[in-house]
């Protein structure tokens, strides 16, 4: 068995690095430690970040390798599979899901300490599970559930997460838990059990985000789960008040941004950032969507439905997302406003506080249309996206503020009556100014590093 006997301490974290390496110069200067031990210091995190590197290419690679000969394995016995009898097809497919087996405890008892064998036995495990579940009822003829199908699927890999400590399987679990929620919707069930499910591997990824919120796991968790919960809340909503989704699709999003922006920014890389990026690009994405009429149609509880497809009952959950959702999106928005004051935390962070007020004026039908007033949202949100990104050389979050200045204008020319030639040349204008800002930052960063 591999042992590692060397003391396990917790890694520091990448913001605690750069500014240890900031500081050297200044404890050098200062006589309290060597040039050489400075270099010393260097070497070890330039090192540990090279280990660090090599880790996870082991894993990615060790991932999938092994969803390579899983499937490689499965499509030889699909092959081969009219020759056989039914004797051979039930042995064949209990030992796929031996193979899986053995996989994960050589990975527990033996390879215990190696992430890469417990995330590739991990994955290779989960999907033989359902292999097997599909193949043997196609055997012995059981009657098709696709439904019952994924969620025992699901359950029986859940072990697999916490038994290997493997975030592959997690967050293949996460994309399951998803379909099915999606699935059992379609056919006139109800994916509440999505928020349960989805809480069974939240130890997991909770324990991972505590140790390192920027690691690979933490981020690929974060990603999922982020990604998952936002396709959820639109298929488990029952939609009885009509448009309430989008008080609680702009409460999610500024949840996720304003989590993003407080507490998370000094990821080392943009995709270890996944709460803003999710939250800043839903946050234009939706406010962009807002600016159609589609949305402010028959909603509010003048037009409530019953009957039919729809249920009182079922709608208590959506309340409670609604009230839940919203009420945290205020708390941290006055946290922003408290200790960080950032104009781009603020503008973005405002959406729910917009969202609810466009609500009110549909659903009372005031004169002050809700498309007027996320025109001039969206336009808001764009130039503090630009004003962010100029003041701290951010390149890609000025280009993304043009970005939404450029779609904001772009739809509305296709609302209104113009010539070509109007159009053609507010889109050179637009164009140029892409360009002329581009250059401007390029010469800004040239001289930061000079």
């Amino acid at each position: 068995m591999d042992r590692d006997d060397t003391p396990k301490t917790a890694s520091p974290s990448r913001s605690f690095i750069n500014h240890l390496l900031s500081e050297l110069p200044v404890l050098i200067s200062s006589n309290v430690i060597s040039a050489k031990t400075a270099d010393d210091i260097r070497r070890y995190y330039d090192s540990r970040a090279a280990g660090d590197r090599r880790n996870t290419a082991f894993i990615v690679f060790g991932i999938a390798g092994s969803v390579l000969v899983g499937l490689g394995i499965m499509l030889l016995i699909a092959y081969n599979w009219g020759a056989m009898t039914r004797s051979i097809k039930t042995v064949l497919t209990f030992a796929l899901l031996a193979a899986g087996i053995a996989a994960s405890a050589y990975a527990y008892f033996v390879k215990r300490s190696s992430r890469a064998w417990g995330e590739s036995a991990g994955t290779v495990h989960f999907l033989f599970i359902g292999a097997v579940i599909a193949v043997i009822g196609q055997i012995y003829h059981i009657p098709a559930d696709t439904g019952a199908f994924m969620l025992t699927w699901m359950l029986l890999a859940v072990p697999l997460v916490y038994l290997l400590n493997a975030s592959a399987p997690a967050l293949l679990y996460i994309v399951g838990i998803t379909a099915w929620a999606g699935y059992a919707q379609s056919e006139g069930g109800h994916a509440l059990i999505f928020w349960p499910l989805a809480a069974v591997i939240a130890w997991h990824s909770i324990r991972h985000f505590s140790e390192n919120p920027y690691s690979v796991r933490s981020s690929f968790i974060a990603w999922g789960y982020s990604l998952a919960a936002c396709v959820s809340i639109g298929i488990s909503l029952e939609k009885v008040v009509p448009g309430l989704w989008v008080i609680i699709y702009s409460s999610y999003l500024a949840i996720l941004f304003l989590i993003g922006g407080m507490w998370f920014e000094e990821a080392p890389t943009i995709w270890q950032r996944p709460f803003y990026i999710i939250g800043a690009i839903g946050t234009a994405v939706i406010s962009l969507i807002f600016t159609f009429g589609d949305c402010w149609y028959n909603v509010g509880i003048h037009h409530y439905r019953a009957g039919g497809r729809f249920h009182s009952f079922a709608a208590i959950p959506d309340y409670i997302l609604l009230i839940g959702l919203f009420s945290l999106a205020v708390h941290l928005f006055i946290v922003a406003l408290r200790k960080h004051r950032r104009v781009i935390v603020l503008v973005f962070g405002a959406l729910p506080f917009v969202t609810l007020g466009c609500y009110l004026l549909a659903m009372f039908k005031a004169p002050v249309h809700p498309i007027s007033i996320f025109n001039l949202y969206s336009f808001v949100l764009g130039v503090a996206a630009i004003v962010h990104g100029i003041r701290y050389t951010r390149q890609g979050i000025v280009n993304g503020g043009m970005l939404i200045l450029a779609v904001l204008i772009g739809a509305r020319f296709v609302d209104m009556h113009m010539s070509l030639l109007i159009r053609a040349v507010i889109f050179l204008i637009i164009g140029a100014s892409f360009l002329v800002t581009n250059a401007v930052l390029a010469r800004m960063f040239k001289r930061g590093r000079a």
